[in-house]
């Protein structure tokens, strides 16, 4: 390869012409080197023209190869960048079409990188959805068995300070029992004391029961209209008759409270009043001042023109002053007036059948009397109703016929059980919790009376008597009151008008959300039965069993579908529970809590263990002088129950106590008055001591 410069321009050749032509005349240079030196001078001349033309021939073929060359490399670059300018344009258009295929592909991977992240969003959402539900389940359920805990606690304090109360009322009746047996020997008391039976005879048997433990009974005296052996006659003479009737009546109903009873006992003073010159508040006065120790209750009825009035008086033990008031006024048309007719429409019958054996007018109205007239009087009566007109028309009677009398001491009788069944029920309610007897024996008693007037009165007013006690008692034992009214309820559910029952089950149920707070809509909108079962079922929990049992049971007695709503809840609310339940061990099995979430939670825990311990409350104290702290007490163990406490005396024994009465059960004869420790086995059978100078340790199997 050789390389020339010729008019500032590089040339490059390779085998090129000129380079053979070189090559050729190199040869022929050596040829006239070999063949003659001396041919050299001579044709130096010669070759220089003869290189001079071939230079010149070189010059212009390279001039022309130069341009060929340059065309050739013209055309080559020209074609180059055709070609170029092609790859150029199907690159670009490969090149679109991948980056259109990209942008599908990533607008694919895109939607479903978005669908995967809105899956784990959700996801991720529902977890702590379920975890905030758990928080919140866990935070009501701890907050529901806290207010659970207290209402049972609030429960227990109401029960104990009741069961002071009449351990108290107790104690002090005795010694003022003990003063009246006294009294009772006064000359002056005796006569003017209004009862056959003497007040020491009375007074004993109070004593007696007080003695024995036993329920102490209410005692019953009556006073009726009219005695049949009177000392004094008065205006109402003719109705003697009525106390032997009114006596037996009582009597009867007396055995519903007999006096052997545990539950409710009555002593029942039947046909004691010895005049009815000693009546009205000034007797009551004279039993009260001798009988102030006994629970009594006096029942009194007197004749007042055309009413008969019955008067209440009585007093609990340890009472300063008796009651005494007027309770019922009742005039005689309202109870024989439908006796009257009864009577009438009886006649009628009899009277066709006078008719078939073809009696006289005369006879027939002979016979007839009153109930004749009393026929006319409501044949009118019948054809006024037929027609639209309507009033009370005036039956004749007379009332001191044998069958007016009759009727009006059942009445008369069933006035008076009605009062002792009421007043029975609230002293033992009273002293003893013991529900109401009376409402189960209400449609017994009222299937007697003659007027559906007179029903509705004596319902409304012992539903209105029980009402007032159970409010009462709600001042210093509020939880008690929903309980009660269900147990009104479940008495009055056996009258035909159930409205008595369902208006008592709302109250209940109004109760019972009131001392959780719940009432205040349920109030504010008036709502019926239906709207307070689904408020209580939603705030339902698992303590309140008893009171839903007793809420079923009533509703079972009224019409409609009130039960299966109330045991299609129960369903949810068991399934819902269930639901927690299964999340909240899914939870912990999954161990799903962080290390901030548990400690958290441990924290909590923390928390409200230790507000459980400041809301402690004292069961019990023993001072010095007890029979737990006699002597030098060292040591002392409770047993896991919680029920029995062993400790050490100075005498070396040890001994076993009842925490709940304060009793001591047993005492073992350790001989070891060093012990300094006492310990209980878990399964409280194995009591362990030690002894300090021996250092010995023994154990008592039980």
């Amino acid at each position: 390869m050789g390389c020339s410069e010729r008019n500032g321009h590089n040339y490059r050749l390779s085998l090129s012409p000129p380079q053979i032509a070189g090559a050729i005349v190199q040869r022929l240079n050596e040829i006239d080197r070999i063949n003659s030196q001396f041919a050299l001078q001579d044709n130096q001349q010669e070759f220089q023209a003869r290189m001079q033309g071939n230079q010149q021939e070189f010059q212009a073929r390279m001039q022309g190869n130069q341009q060929e060359f340059q065309a050739n490399v013209e055309k080559l670059r020209t074609a180059a960048q055709f070609a170029l300018q092609a790859k150029g344009q199907a690159f670009q258009a490969e090149l679109e079409a991948v980056k259109i295929d990209t942008q599908f592909g990533l607008q694919d991977r895109g939607h479903e990188f978005q669908a995967a992240l809105e899956g784990v969003r959700q996801r991720f959402n529902r977890e702590m959805e379920e975890y905030r539900q758990f928080c919140e389940n866990a935070r009501l359920q701890k907050r529901q068995d806290f207010e659970q805990e207290q209402l049972t606690r609030r429960l227990q304090h109401e029960q104990s300070l009741e069961a002071y109360r009449r351990e108290t009322q107790l104690i002090l009746s005795r010694a003022q029992l003990l003063m009246a047996l006294e009294l009772a020997d006064d000359k002056e008391v005796r006569e003017s004391f209004p009862l056959k039976t003497p007040a020491r005879v009375i007074l004993n048997a109070y004593k007696n029961y007080q003695n024995n433990l036993a329920p102490i009974p209410l005692l019953v005296v009556i006073s009726p209209p009219a005695l049949e052996f009177e000392k004094f006659p008065n205006a109402a003479q003719g109705f003697s008759r009525i106390e032997a009737r009114l006596t037996d009546e009582v009597q009867e109903f007396c055995k519903h409270y007999p006096l052997t009873s545990e539950v409710r006992p009555v002593r029942y003073q039947g046909a004691d009043w010895e005049t009815k010159s000693a009546h009205g508040k000034s007797a009551v006065d004279v039993l009260h001042h001798v009988l102030k120790s006994v629970p009594t209750v006096v029942l009194e009825s007197k004749v007042d023109g055309d009413f008969l009035r019955i008067y209440l008086a009585g007093w609990d033990v340890l009472e300063k002053t008796p009651h005494y008031e007027k309770v019922l006024t009742v005039p005689w048309k309202e109870v024989l007036y439908p006796i009257a007719r009864k009577y009438a429409q009886k006649w009628r019958e009899y009277r066709m059948t006078l008719l078939d054996k073809n009696k006289t007018l005369e006879e027939i109205q002979r016979r007839g009397g009153d109930d004749e007239l009393n026929l006319l009087i409501l044949e009118e009566e019948e054809e006024d109703k037929e027609f639209g007109f309507g009033g009370k028309e005036d039956y004749k009677y007379n009332v001191k016929e044998e069958k007016y009398i009759q009727e009006l001491s059942q009445f008369l009788g069933i006035c008076h059980c009605i009062l002792v069944g009421l007043m029975a029920d609230r002293y033992h309610f009273t002293h003893g919790d013991t529900p109401p007897k009376l409402p189960e024996l209400l449609p017994g008693l009222l299937e007697k009376v003659p007027s559906q007037s007179l029903k509705e009165m004596l319902v409304a007013e012992i539903v209105a008597s029980y009402q007032s006690l159970y409010q009462l008692t709600g001042v210093e034992r509020p939880n008690a009151i929903p309980y009660l009214f269900l147990d009104l309820a479940l008495s009055l559910s056996g009258l035909p008008d159930k409205s008595w029952a369902k208006n008592q089950v709302e109250y209940s149920l109004l109760c019972w959300l009131s001392l959780r707070n719940l009432s205040n809509g349920v109030v504010a909108e008036k709502s019926g039965l239906r709207e307070l079962l689904t408020v209580f079922t939603s705030a339902l929990m698992e303590a309140d069993a008893e009171y839903l049992q007793k809420l079923i049971a009533c509703l079972s007695r009224f019409e409609g579908d009130y039960q299966q709503m109330m045991q299609e809840a129960m369903q949810q609310h068991a399934i819902e529970l269930k639901r927690q339940q299964e999340a909240e061990l899914k939870r912990q099995q999954k161990g799903e809590l962080k290390p901030q979430q548990k400690g958290g939670l441990k924290r909590q825990q923390k928390g409200e263990h230790q507000n459980q311990l400041q809301n402690a409350s004292v069961v019990r104290i023993f001072t010095r002088g007890h029979v737990f702290t006699r002597g030098h007490v060292t040591c002392l163990a409770i047993s896991p129950d919680g029920d029995t406490v062993v400790s050490d005396n100075p005498y070396g024994n040890i001994e076993v106590w009842r925490l709940s009465n304060g009793k001591r059960n047993s005492t073992l004869n350790d001989n070891s008055p060093n012990a300094t420790c006492l310990a209980i086995s878990p399964d409280g059978q194995t009591l362990v001591s030690n002894d300090n100078k021996k250092e010995n340790i023994r154990a008592c199997h039980q």
